[in-house]
């Protein structure tokens, strides 16, 4: 998969940063800033983990971008991260299994 330098969303220009302070915790290759937009990926990591924390960051941007990540949030704190990993794993799987990801 090629991981852009932008991306589109909702109207929106984000921009795709490879930053080495993305790794935030043992779990975490990237993270997404609303304030900022801005989609940050760990590039110390290996390829796949790259490829599943740009699917992963862009789902919660896509998630921000529809309004619903304070709904969720309402109904359980966990929720919008729990479905979004769902969706990334899920999704990523689909590229894999299609070869879609070159």
């Amino acid at each position: 998969m090629k991981i852009p330098t932008e991306l589109k969303i909702g109207g929106f220009d984000w921009a795709i940063i490879q930053d080495e302070t993305a790794h935030k915790d043992d779990d975490d290759y990237g993270y997404c800033s609303y304030k900022d937009l801005k989609i940050y990926i760990d590039p110390r990591e290996p390829r796949q983990k790259q490829e599943e924390a740009f699917l992963h960051e862009t789902f919660h941007a896509i998630i921000w971008n529809l309004g619903l990540i304070d709904k969720l949030e309402k109904i359980d704190k966990d929720l919008e991260e729990e479905l979004n990993m769902a969706l990334t794993r899920a999704f990523y799987q689909v590229l894999k299994d299609n070869n879609l990801l070159k």
